[in-house]
């Protein structure tokens, strides 16, 4: 079986075979700024359920107003849409030998004992490497760009994102709102392309809060329009906000559409994240002078309402080719230096909070 990577080869070159305690730990293992997990957790609804399907219902309704006669004249109607999440099944395995950091530096992560499995550099594979890299790897990859395959091994191919939920959605008899005209995004006209797209929504959702959601940089590339338009008296860029003028709608940049010039929108509690109440932990299992790290969870991405989902025509035209979608998805490595010790854990517990908005479904 193969084992998964501890490569400390240029730390045996540049600090010698041998360990010698001369002060080192934790604290002295730096990394640069790694993308924690932010689109699900600041703008889904989480919902952790027991079953492996999250089944909802869409209505739709049919009118009923008509001039008075004496005859009884039965109208209108309500017609009922399937809408269900599959949670979908996501591993992790790891299988690692805990030797490789005896002679060197890092023997400090070599543990007192035989059992392998209660070493530090098990306790840092776990709670430091695969807590922050699952993360990662579920944000970059999955989140956006996601596309199931059950017979892939990339991160991408563990689950459907929302992409994909967009260009199904545009095709579901029951469809979100495909948006024609706008165009893929472009940085130097990308502030008249929102207010485009938002005035094709319905008025009825011009107070209504909402989310639009592009690139990180096409969100600074539309303060920068703004900026640049003079329409504002600005003391600086920090009176600049995302809004979209005269709604309540609210652009925001998310990490997960690195590289993307695609659009949606949705009202907010609209997105909804779902995962399996069963409380997740990693097996740590013994094997000889191995040791291998398990670890399965449930979880799925989906809207509540198509109706209140809105997309460029090229968002849901457009396909996709799975990794290799953002920017640095290889290894997890940012360009932003930092200390790296974070706190996010691999599944990350969001609210349990609120049900999808429903009103005015039958004509978003």
């Amino acid at each position: 079986m193969p084992e998964t990577n501890i490569n400390t080869d240029l730390i045996v070159e540049e600090y010698g075979r041998i360990y010698q305690q001369r002060g080192q730990g934790l604290d002295r293992i730096k990394r640069a700024l790694i993308q924690k997990s932010e689109t699900l957790e600041k703008y889904a609804i989480h919902k952790r359920i027991t079953d492996d399907i999250y089944e909802m219902a869409n209505d739709e309704f049919q009118p009923v107003l008509q001039p008075f006669r004496v005859p009884f004249e039965p109208t209108g109607g309500v017609k009922f849409y399937p809408n269900p999440i599959v949670l979908q099944h996501i591993k992790v395995d790891l299988k690692i030998s805990p030797d490789q950091i005896i002679d060197g530096w890092l023997g400090f992560l070599e543990g007192k004992g035989v059992d392998r499995s209660q070493w530090p550099i098990t306790r840092y594979m776990v709670e430091v490497y695969l807590k922050q890299q699952i993360d990662y790897d579920r944000e970059v990859n999955a989140v956006y760009y996601g596309e199931r395959d059950d017979n892939g091994t990339s991160p991408s191919s563990c689950m459907d994102g929302i992409r994909k939920k967009l260009i199904l959605g545009a095709q579901d008899d029951y469809p979100i709102n495909v948006i024609d005209g706008v165009g893929a995004l472009q940085p130097d006209t990308c502030f008249d392309q929102v207010e485009n797209f938002s005035k094709k929504i319905k008025a009825i959702y011009r107070g209504v809060p909402m989310i639009i959601c592009v690139s990180q940089e096409y969100e600074r590339a539309f303060l920068e329009n703004k900026r640049a338009n003079g329409f504002y008296w600005l003391h600086g860029p920090e009176d600049l906000n995302a809004s979209v003028d005269f709604t309540k709608q609210v652009v925001m940049g998310l990490p997960c559409m690195d590289d993307s010039t695609d659009m949606f929108a949705f009202v907010r509690g609209n997105l909804m994240w779902l995962t399996r109440k069963d409380k997740f932990n990693f097996d740590i299992q013994k094997e000889d002078r191995y040791v291998k790290i398990l670890g399965d969870w449930r979880e799925g991405i989906g809207f509540g309402v198509n109706k209140m989902v809105w997309a460029t025509k090229e968002t849901v035209t457009t396909t996709t080719s799975g990794d290799g979608q953002g920017s640095g998805q290889g290894n997890g490595q940012g360009n932003d230096q930092g200390n790296g010790q974070g706190d996010d854990s691999g599944e990350t517990q969001g609210d349990d909070s609120g049900e999808t908005q429903g009103d005015d479904q039958n004509n978003g």
